[in-house]
């Protein structure tokens, strides 16, 4: 009888560790060409902010972060400073990041369902974008010309837009 409840205390602790261990969370491996020896901050935006959540040295031009979250959320890794930025949307899952330092823009993330779901809606939202981007500068020459009657069509197509 001892050793049946020394059996169930170890079997719970066992299901215990595997519901609380790392392998439900996150874990980033990351491979940064063109940057070695320093270190890549993991952050994201509390408040406005952009605030440091973790941060790993860099060594062999590899990196690697491990963690849990409650919800997908986005992050950003940075290299350095501002101008070496990277979007990513993390979950709890394992995820690749492979970028070189200078094209950070097109790094491969894989092993994120949300982020790949971030990609697929930023892609299809950047033709949007785009038209925006120009009505506003149509507008803008529109306005310095004082040309109203134009600014009044402009401004009908982006509402309708």
């Amino acid at each position: 009888m001892k050793h049946l409840v020394i059996f169930q205390i170890v079997f719970i602790l066992f299901i215990f560790n595997r519901c609380v261990s790392n392998s439900d969370g996150y874990e980033i491996n990351g491979t940064i060409s063109g940057y070695d020896s320093s270190y890549v901050f993991l952050k994201k935006i509390t408040e406005y902010n952009l605030v440091s959540v973790d941060s790993v040295m860099v060594i062999g031009q590899k990196f690697k972060f491990k963690g849990v979250l409650p919800s997908p959320q986005m992050h950003y890794l940075m290299f350095g400073d501002m101008d070496h930025l990277s979007k990513i949307f993390l979950e709890n899952s394992k995820i690749d990041f492979r970028a070189h330092i200078d094209s950070l823009q097109i790094a491969q993330i894989t092993g994120s369902k949300s982020h790949n779901e971030f990609v697929s809606y930023e892609d299809e939202i950047h033709p949007f974008e785009n038209k925006m981007a120009d009505l506003f500068q149509q507008y803008k020459a529109a306005s310095d010309q004082g040309n109203i009657q134009l600014m009044n069509q402009i401004d009908s197509t982006r509402t309708a837009l």
